[in-house]
C-alpha cells in the first residue's frame, strides 16, 4: 500500500468517525438514552459522556 493510499484510508476513517459523533450528538440533544446511541453508533459509552459534556 503506498502512502498516498494509506493517508486516503486514515482520512476516511476520520471522516466516518465525525459522522458518528455527529449523529450522537443529535441523537443526544433529542434526549436518546446512551445505550441506544451506543448500539446505533458503534462509539463507546465513554466517548458519548465525553460528547455529552461537550454539549
Amino acid at each position: 500500500m503506498t502512502v498516498m493510499e494509506e493517508y486516503a484510508q486514515e482520512k476516511v476513517k476520520e471522516a466516518k468517525l465525525e459522522q458518528k459523533i455527529e449523529i450522537a450528538r443529535n441523537l443526544l440533544f433529542d434526549c436518546v438514552d446512551l445505550d441506544t446511541i451506543v448500539r446505533c453508533t458503534g462509539l463507546s459509552k465513554s466517548q458519548l459522556e465525553q460528547i455529552k459534556k461537550e454539549l
